[in-house]
């Protein structure tokens, strides 16, 4: 009896800072998708002025954006994600 009274005492809290550690986790992933999204937004942005310039190498930016924003939702969406849930 005294030792389920104090597994019951010690799985509680810790039950409970697992909880909030997963929680911290899944806003962690939110800020940094927001972060990434809103980089992301910048970097088109900058396309469209250097477009509107006249820039050269607007074909090369858009590679290298296509493909940061394919890395970020690789990283984001499928190895964050496949382990929070």
């Amino acid at each position: 009896m005294l030792y389920n009274n104090l597994i019951l005492q010690i799985s509680g809290p810790l039950n409970d800072f697992g909880n909030s550690l997963l929680v911290d986790a899944r806003t962690a992933k939110n800020i940094a998708i927001m972060l990434g999204t809103a980089y992301g937004a910048w970097g088109l942005y900058k396309i469209y002025v250097a477009w509107n310039n006249g820039g050269n190498d607007i074909p090369q930016k858009l590679i290298r954006w296509f493909f940061s924003v394919f890395f970020l939702g690789t990283l984001m969406f499928a190895i964050v994600n496949s382990i929070l849930t």
